[in-house]
């Protein structure tokens, strides 16, 4: 019985400590062990594998020294295991157990073979081979096998070798360098070794990916990218493009089983040559609990696959700037740019027309898309409202600090400035669409947002339901989440956000919380605001809009009054619905005509629009 109960410790410790080994953080009871097929016969030109798959962690308990397997431990999910070598002449049986469980139990019996036959392949038995054409790309990703920092904070990882490797160069949102056991190291032919780069799964509407960029083709059309995956390829989305042209989806085989390595690869041909291949990996599976990981980027000539059809180099207007119809001196136009959060890109942050008369935008436009959102939708620990760089203290409303002063906007009813209303400084381009990252050291992405030339006079609280927002700010901030969390696509989202006057009735004092004559001055209220949007219907196309038929787009605006009560329902406490939806033609007529929205798409996307499309 001494002896026994010493078997019995020993086997607790050996599941004590291999459960610590894991990366996860869940140590819920698994319920559930299957491992699948129970019987393999090992043969050693063939491909042998079994399957275990659980709610919980599981590590093998019993084994012979004459058989070696790819995995002898893994976490809940479904993982292929690989039977590396059997050396024995006899079956030899494999015992898996769940820690957490040790009631569960799942066995493989291993038969020897004559080698006349292969073992049990996963999946649909498309199985990926190295290419034997002249390798044109290879990155290990092993530069520095201790790195383990976010990719896009150092170089050090990085590792390209390759004809067409001295340009390239690599942008990423959470994505990472990793180094451990779990690494791709004898899985499939030519895996590395245990450093890797893991894509975290997308949470929201957040895009994580990494991209290879600028590849030399030498002038060649036909090839294959192959990389060590451990994820499905329904799991993660594949794009190429060629030079400036287009992303496009690229076909591609993965692992049969999320959580498994195995060689991935895609094979394609381009239309026609061009100078650089870049690559975008994008998972797009939110319950992908052990992140995306990747490892061994190659690519190589080869006879081709795919077709990718390579647009003409365009330079295209940005799709989502108005062109005016007529001009107005007290109107003026600018673009703020600025850097992603994380991958650190050029972009286009926002354009506006600004009314230096009424001291109020007329439209800000922008792009949206999930490099704006790599700093999440965080807003500043202190709001850093500012004058506009490219406006004066004369021509915008002054709703920043001055003089050591904290400025608003407000309207006084008495002539000793008694009374008042304090309206709400509203961004018209959200401080969430462009999250400023670290909240104690804003990115000058989302800091640009609060300047004054994106900054209208909103009504904010009701004074029908006294403390409560008015319907104005209800409706706003549901079209701005409907916005962000519903409709932005890798195809990218192109938005305006505008003000309309009917009528100057209503002027709001800005410049201080309290009546100061030096500075302050009077500032027109909008009677309205609309937003409007355009995008792709699949959101997939990689095509510029300038270059998508009627059929592949959509549009629609949404029309809001400036009120307490919703003008449109006649409710004090309304929702977003199809009442304040509007065609871009009707939003167009609306405000006067002064501008054409979105003036390179058909016309017949902007006169109707389909609620359906839009999720009303």
């Amino acid at each position: 019985m001494k002896f026994i109960s010493k078997i019995c410790v020993v086997f607790i410790a050996l599941l004590s400590t291999s459960c610590s080994l894991f990366d996860n953080d869940d140590k819920a009871v698994a319920t559930y062990l299957t491992v699948t097929p129970t019987e393999v016969t090992f043969s050693p030109s063939g491909n042998n594998f079994f399957t275990v798959d659980t709610d919980g962690d599981w590590v093998v308990t019993a084994i012979s020294n004459k058989v070696s397997l790819s995995d002898k431990m893994g976490v809940k999910g479904t993982t292929t295991v690989t039977i590396l070598d059997m050396t024995a002449t006899s079956p030899q049986t494999i015992v898996i157990r769940t820690p957490s469980n040790p009631a569960l139990v799942g066995k493989v019996t291993i038969s020897p073979n004559d080698g006349s036959s292969g073992g049990d392949t996963p999946g649909d038995g498309n199985e990926v081979t190295l290419p034997t054409g002249k390798m044109l790309y290879y990155d290990n990703l092993d530069g520095s096998p201790s790195y383990t920092d976010w990719a896009n904070n150092s170089t050090a990882w990085q590792n390209p070798t390759g004809e067409g490797a001295a340009g390239v160069t690599y942008n990423s949102a959470y994505a990472k360098l990793r180094n451990d056991n779990y690494g791709s190291a004898n899985r499939y032919e030519g895996a590395s070794g245990n450093s890797y780069i893991r894509i975290y799964e997308p949470s929201g509407s957040s895009k994580n990916f990494i991209e290879v960029e600028n590849i030399a083709t030498n002038g060649e059309k036909n090839f294959t990218l192959t990389f060590g995956a451990a994820f499905k390829a329904s799991q993660c989305n594949l794009w190429v493009k060629g030079d400036d042209s287009s992303w496009q989806r690229l076909e591609y085989t993965a692992s049969p089983a999320y959580n498994s390595w195995a060689l991935a690869g895609a094979s394609f041909s381009l239309s026609r040559s061009v100078e650089k291949l870049s690559f975008r990996f994008e998972p797009t599976d939110a319950n992908a609990s052990y992140g995306y990981n990747i490892d061994d980027l190659r690519l190589s000539l080869s006879s081709g696959g795919q077709s990718i059809v390579i647009g003409t180099k365009a330079n295209y207007n940005w799709a989502e700037m108005p062109t005016k119809k007529n001009s107005k001196t007290e109107y003026l136009y600018h673009t703020h740019w600025s850097n992603s959060v994380k991958s650190n890109k050029r972009v286009r942050n926002f354009s506006y027309c600004y009314d230096v008369r009424r001291h109020s935008p007329i439209w800000i436009a922008h792009p949206q898309h999930a490099v704006y959102e790599e700093g999440g939708k965080t807003r500043p620990a202190s709001d850093p409202w500012a004058c506009d760089p490219y406006l004066t203290n004369e021509q915008s409303a002054i709703i920043y600090p001055i003089d050591g002063n904290i400025c608003s906007l407000r309207t006084y009813f008495d002539a000793n400035y008694s009374d008042f209303y304090q309206w709400g400084r509203g961004h018209m381009l959200a401080s969430s669409y462009r999250g400023c990252g670290d909240r104690n050291n804003p990115a000058e992405l989302n800091v640009q947002t609060f300047y004054s030339s994106n900054i209208a006079a909103q009504r904010s609280k009701s004074a029908v339901n006294e403390g409560a927002d008015c319907a104005f700010q209800m409706l706003w901030g549901a079209a701005e989440r409907k916005i962000q969390d519903s409709y932005i696509c890798a195809d990218t989202l192109y938005c305006i956000s505008g003000a309309h006057f009917a009528n100057e009735n209503t002027k709001a004092t800005d410049g201080n919380m309290y009546y100061l004559s030096s500075i302050c001055k009077q500032c027109v209220v909008p009677t309205h605001f609309y937003k409007i949007v355009l995008r792709t219907k699949s959101g997939s196309t990689g095509k510029a809009i300038q270059e998508c038929s009627a059929s592949e787009l959509k549009a629609v605006g949404f029309w809001f009054s400036n009120t307490d009560v919703d003008e449109q329902t006649g409710s004090a406490t309304p929702s977003l619905s199809k009442a304040h939806m509007r065609s871009v033609a009707e939003i167009e007529r609306l405000t006067g005509n002064e501008f054409s929205f979105f003036p390179e798409i058909p016309n017949e996307v902007k006169q109707t629009f389909n609620p359906a499309e839009w999720g009303f």
